[in-house]
């Protein structure tokens, strides 16, 4: 209306309105997709905020112009005061790459969800009377949280395109959600309690490619439905729909299968089966009980043809080789890993052409490392080239394209890594365990923006993960969102209180935030379980090191370094590294992340060097010395929008 009434959707050549048309619209680009409404919304966004449009013209083909060539004043010019991170997400709307704006509409929710993104602590500084500013900008926010989510809503309708955020998207806001309790085994031989864990295993991976379904995973330590007062308690504590529960029983060439799918909402049996199919047909059945589940939950829902594929051989002895394997694989732990590889390794020989016996030896060889740091470079390559022979044989394994980069991190070889999750998370959109691994990629290259929104969409995907739910505490923490990272990493720990994993997070996120006091407690209980394994894991050993030191107490700081000097560790200069910045000793500190460099110390591949424990030596020479020899970006610090 009024003075710009004349730039309204007018008859000529191109369907749109002109001050709100995409650069890509404008161009008549033939690959325009939901992206383009995204800049629509950063144009509404910039008036709501700005009180006018981001270009004014008093012709149509001129303001057409001005959006395809020109850059609109920056928003936190016109209206200083607003807080930096809603400026920069507005900005960002407006970028004319499309490629460099957000990539779905639920990232935008998600952000305008963010307290830090539309509040700086500060009335924005607006030229109106207060009280009438507060009412505007409060006005303007909600506008715009209503809005995104209408852009949500109808992207979601309209999109059909392969961006695989807008997928995640929809489906986290459409989609049923399953969780699947691992099946237990009644066969009379214990050892067939793997076989029990990899039929879950595989079943889960069936479920996980069905467009529109969520499938969380049993968290750690967790011993069963049976604890809960209800089903709706479990439906309510993990956000989930459906739980499935089953038993195994192996007997005489045959197993018995008896599934039962559980609606959380009235406690229900919602389907139940007992198959018994011979060991040769086991595939069949995992695909039938998931086939099963989809008709139940979501009967519109047509399975996808992957689902649907051959189990990958024809030799019964090496399917269920690779069966029993994904249950060790699925128990981690040195000792399973290393089981596993041996079982994988006579399924392959027995069928030279078994692209899943493959790609399941290259996940063990990726995680081998991370519970024995002595396995180092042999490990690696030998998973490399398992995951390079899994996917000669079939283009289709996402989980091969996930373990091979993987590997390629531990190798620093950063830019294969990428390209193999990027590819693995285009092949299914939906695996959280390949977004976490993604995300925990780009917390250590020091790309924190992506690595939230990563990390964020495999805890949407699956919100029981202990282990993605830390490491975005990890990362908050690191972007100096001290009390949302320590809100996330108790969750973490409500989800899995067994383990090392979510205290090491605990403890982290406390040493961030300046409490390293405070860490000393859950470091010394990560420590105490992590001493389990052989050796400690080298993040905990250096973490609880700084804690010591920055607590005063250098003489065990320098113990734990001392120890880990005697055993040979290959991590040992990086624990020093952290004993000395924890003591404040920056000049020794830079000598010992130097030497780990040069060493390429395996942790190094999973160490986020932008965390605040390094911001005393981020500015020298050396330190940056140490990131070129890593092959990592120059200081990676916490971006302004951030």
């Amino acid at each position: 209306t009024g003075e710009n009434a004349q730039v309204l959707t007018q008859v000529g050549t191109m369907v749109g309105t002109p001050g709100y048309m995409a650069p890509e619209q404008i161009a008549a680009d033939p690959d325009v997709d939901a992206r383009a409404d995204l800049y629509s919304f950063g144009v509404m966004a910039y008036e709501m905020l700005a009180g006018g449009p981001p270009f004014a013209s008093v012709t149509p083909h001129a303001l057409l112009a001005a959006h395809l060539t020109r850059a609109p004043r920056p928003l936190g010019e016109v209206r200083p005061g607003l807080p930096p991170r809603l400026v920069a997400l507005v900005m960002q709307c407006l970028e004319k790459d499309r490629d460099a704006r957000p990539q779905s509409a639920r990232e935008i929710v998600d952000a305008l969800d963010d307290p830090a993104v539309v509040s700086n602590g500060a009335v924005p500084t607006l030229a109106l009377p207060a009280a009438r500013r507060r009412r505007r900008v409060a006005a303007a926010f909600a506008l715009l949280v209503v809005a995104a989510g209408a852009t949500a809503v109808v992207l979601g309708v309209r999109d059909r395109t392969a961006d695989t955020a807008a997928t995640v998207a929809r489906d986290s806001a459409q989609s049923h959600s399953v969780l699947v309790i691992p099946f237990v085994n009644r066969s009379a031989d214990s050892a067939d309690t793997y076989f029990a864990d990899g039929v879950t295993s595989e079943i889960v991976s069936a479920l996980t490619r069905i467009p529109g379904l969520r499938v969380a995973s049993w968290p750690a330590g967790a011993t069963g439905g049976d604890q809960f007062p209800s089903w709706q308690e479990v439906g309510r504590k993990y956000h989930v729909d459906y739980v499935l529960m089953g038993t195994v029983l192996k007997d005489s060439g045959r197993v018995q299968i008896a599934a039962q799918l559980v609606n959380t909402t009235d406690g229900f049996t919602a389907w139940a089966n007992v198959l018994n199919p011979r060991i040769r047909d086991v595939f069949s059945a995992q695909q039938e009980i998931a086939v099963s589940i989809v008709n139940a939950v979501e009967p519109q829902i047509a399975p996808p043809a992957q689902l649907l594929a051959d189990r990958g051989t024809r030799d019964d002895t090496a399917y269920e080789a690779y069966t029993r394997a994904a249950g060790f694989i699925s128990r981690r732990g040195a000792a399973s890993l290393r089981r596993a590889i041996a079982i994988l390794g006579g399924a392959v020989r027995r069928d030279s052409n078994f692209a899943k016996a493959y790609a399941a030896t290259a996940r063990a060889y990726s995680l081998l490392p991370l519970d024995d740091a002595t396995a180092g470079d042999t490990a690696v390559a030998r998973g490399i080239a398992a995951a390079t022979r899994a996917v000669a044989l079939d283009t289709t394994l996402a989980d091969a394209y996930t373990a091979r980069a993987a590997l390629y991190q531990a190798s620093f070889r950063w830019a294969d890594a990428e390209r193999d999750f990027r590819h693995a998370i285009s092949i299914n959109p939906r695996d959280a365990a390949a977004r976490e691994s993604y995300g925990e990629f780009l917390l250590v290259q020091g790309r924190l923006p992506e690595a939230l929104r990563e990390l964020r969409r495999s805890m949407t995907l699956d919100p029981t993960s202990a282990g993605a739910t830390a490491t975005y505490a990890t990362a908050l923490a690191v972007a100096g969102q001290g009390a949302a990272a320590l809100d996330t990493a108790r969750r973490a720990m409500a989800l899995d209180s067994t383990g090392f994993v979510t205290r090491l997070a605990l403890g982290s996120v406390l040493i961030f935030a300046g409490h390293a006091d405070s860490a000393l407690a859950p470091l010394e209980a990560a420590n105490a379980l992590a001493t389990r394994r052989n050796p400690t894991p080298a993040a905990v050993s250096a973490m609880l090191a700084y804690a010591y030191a920055s607590a005063g107490d250098t003489r065990r700081a320098q113990a734990i370094a001392q120890a880990a000097q005697a055993a040979r560790s290959p991590d040992a200069e990086l624990i020093l590294a952290h004993a000395a910045l924890g003591a404040g000793d920056t000049t020794r500190a830079l000598t010992a992340l130097q030497q780990a460099a040069r060493q390429r110390d395996p942790q190094l591949t999973a160490e986020p060097l932008a965390a605040p424990i390094f911001d005393r030596v981020r500015a020298s020479d050396r330190f940056a010395g140490v990131l070129r020899t890593l092959g990592l970006p120059d200081s990676p610090g916490v971006p302004a929008e951030l």
